[in-house]
């Protein structure tokens, strides 16, 4: 079975207090708010939570349930964070730490952790899973920091799904396409099955290129 292990790190600085980041990051409707993929999250106690992630981001479309643990808590300061998560045929685990540090009017939200991501998505390969979970952080973060600024509208989400790719680049599509429609004429269902996973993983080494571009410009 495929695997593929994704390390994060970064810092969000957000406009306010420690105290307002910190309330949002103890309370799940809040932070359901913060997260725009996030269908249902509920509050099981002992700090363990149940959600829902719907992920939509290029040739990446998930639905992920799974429990979530917060461990080695420091009230206003951080804790750890344990989670699994399932979908139709692969499987989520990951572990990290989020804290935050106060300077003056600013916080300073520091993350870090890894990601294992094992079964069919894992086929992908890690440079589109690492643009597409670095896509979400970012959104997820920004939709956090304008909740705890105290904005009333938070953020719209930055779905990569909508990217607009350069007619040029669409034609990366067309042979795989065209590939799938001569192989399945023919009876080939075993070298289509292998030709359709090399087209995917090219598609998305190009999709990860766009969504890094798109990333980058000002």
């Amino acid at each position: 079975m495929s695997s593929e292990t994704i390390s994060i790190t970064g810092t969000q600085p957000i406009q306010t207090h420690a105290a307002a980041v910190w309330a949002i990051l103890q309370d799940p409707m809040r932070l359901k708010a913060a997260m725009p993929d996030c269908e249902q999250l509920t509050y099981l106690g002992g700090r363990q939570y149940w959600g829902v992630l719907n992920v939509h981001a290029g040739v990446v479309q998930r639905r992920f349930t799974g429990k979530i643990s917060l461990t080695e808590w420091q009230p206003g300061v951080g804790y750890s964070v344990v989670a699994e998560g399932y979908g139709a045929e692969e499987r989520l685990v990951g572990n990290g730490r989020v804290w935050l540090e106060a300077a003056g009017e600013i916080t300073h939200l520091h993350y870090e952790g890894e990601i294992q991501v094992i079964g069919e998505l894992a086929e992908i390969g890690r440079p589109y899973l690492e643009t597409v979970t670095r896509a979400l952080i970012r959104q997820n973060l920004t939709a956090l920091a304008a909740l705890a600024a105290g904005k009333e509208t938070a953020v719209m989400p930055t779905n990569p799904s909508h990217t607009h790719y350069p007619p040029n680049r669409l034609l990366i599509f067309l042979p795989g396409f065209l590939l799938a429609l001569l192989v399945l004429l023919s009876g080939g269902f075993l070298l289509f099955k292998r030709s359709y996973r090399l087209w995917l993983r090219h598609v998305a080494r190009e999709v990860a290129t766009l969504l890094q571009d798109t990333s980058n410009a000002p």
